[in-house]
């Protein structure tokens, strides 16, 4: 098995000034350190297992490869499924709504420029791949060169780690990597499924906590200024309107162009939700907005891990309702780490996640700083 990547690796991807290249090479060296870290801590996926495959899903909106199929998914939706709003926004979309070549698609970029969402979606899912990486990638690239023999250099390998909960302090990251430690030093008992599922849980918290501001941004779709939009529409729809006239075209043109700006502002936010609800594993797609069917793995039905128990209470939902795992608001941290837990427990001894993300011919060529043909 070759060398996982070392700090020199992980700092050289982070350097990367193209973001898709970047991206491309952060999911490639997530599944060489989940290979890496399967041999000391043994069977069952860890936490860089489950991040190569997000880090691949996200790649997917860093190039905003899927806008169009979601588009056109809308549009194949019968209208009598649709509501009112949809439907109108799905005609506006035959009509030409955004394509900027058509009468209606220059007043959409005019009013409300929807590429303006899906770029704010990218940078910002961007910022989260490279952010995650260059802190987590790094830390489990160094435990991995520097294994602890003892509790004493595990001690002093987390020395650097600041105190206290995220985003500020690190203190999920220590008690990730002591987990993982405890997995691998200990024997085959009925807690290290549980032990291992609670690093995995650990080292997520901290990641969702950090990316909070990343995901909100991703999800926000600002909405455009409304000023001055009828004027806008007339200068395209009558170009040598005399002056007389528009004051008076000004009115009923603002009152056309504000709707409008809306519908366009939802259906961008619409895509973007879509695309970021949807995550695809080598054992099929995962909808994020609904309840995991699959069960929990035998080791993992019940658990009694103290800290694993607290854990887990933090991250469930309280009260009398059914313990539903669907997250239909992905930027609620609580609806979020709750899904993120869920998909943890449940696929965790699923071996298909450790198969590779990209083919020998895709990983040689983006390991030279290009981005491969094929599907990524």
């Amino acid at each position: 098995m070759p060398d996982p990547p070392s700090l020199a690796d992980v700092d050289r991807i982070v350097a990367v000034r193209d973001g898709m290249v970047r991206n491309l090479q952060i999911s490639q060296a997530y599944h060489e350190l989940s290979a890496a870290l399967a041999e000391r801590v043994g069977q069952g996926a860890n936490w860089c297992t489950f991040a190569a495959w997000a880090s691949k899903q996200a790649g997917q909106t860093i190039r905003q490869e899927d806008f169009v199929r979601h588009f056109e998914r809308l549009l194949q939706t019968p209208p009598k499924k649709a509501g009112f709003v949809e439907t109108i926004g799905r005609r506006l979309l035959r009509a030409g709504l955004l394509r900027p070549h058509t009468r209606l698609g220059k007043m959409m970029v005019r009013i409300y420029d929807p590429m303006q969402g899906f770029r704010r979606a990218s940078d910002a899912v961007g910022r989260g791949n490279l952010k995650v990486f260059a802190e987590i990638g790094r830390y489990v690239a160094r435990m991995l060169h520097e294994w602890p023999a003892s509790l004493e250099e595990l001690s002093s390998f987390c020395g650097g780690l600041l105190p206290g909960d995220p985003p500020e302090g690190q203190e999920y990251l220590r008690r990730a990597f002591r987990h993982y430690y405890e997995v691998a030093a200990g024997p085959e008992t009925s807690t290290r499924a549980q032990l291992l599922l609670l690093a995995n849980v650990e080292i997520g918290f901290h990641e969702q906590t950090r990316l909070q501001p990343e995901i909100e941004g991703a999800l926000d779709v600002p909405v455009s200024e409304l000023r001055d939009l009828g004027e806008s529409l007339r200068a395209i729809l009558w170009p040598g309107c005399p002056r007389l006239l528009r004051g008076v075209l000004a009115g009923p043109l603002q009152w056309l162009a504000v709707p409008l700006a809306r519908i366009g502002r939802s259906l961008t936010h619409h895509v973007i939700t879509e695309h970021f609800m949807t995550l695809r594993l080598p054992g099929g797609e995962i909808r994020l907005g609904r309840d995991i069917r699959e069960e929990f793995p035998p080791s993992l039905w019940q658990v009694s891990q103290p800290e694993l128990v607290a854990l887990l209470a933090r991250v469930e939902p309280s009260g009398p309702s059914p313990d539903r795992s669907g997250a239909w608001d992905w930027s609620d941290f609580s609806q979020r780490m709750h899904y993120i837990a869920h998909v943890f427990r449940t696929f965790q001894e699923d071996g298909r996640l450790f198969q590779p993300p990209f083919t020998a011919e895709q990983v040689a060529v983006l390991k030279a700083g290009g981005v491969p043909a094929g599907s990524l």
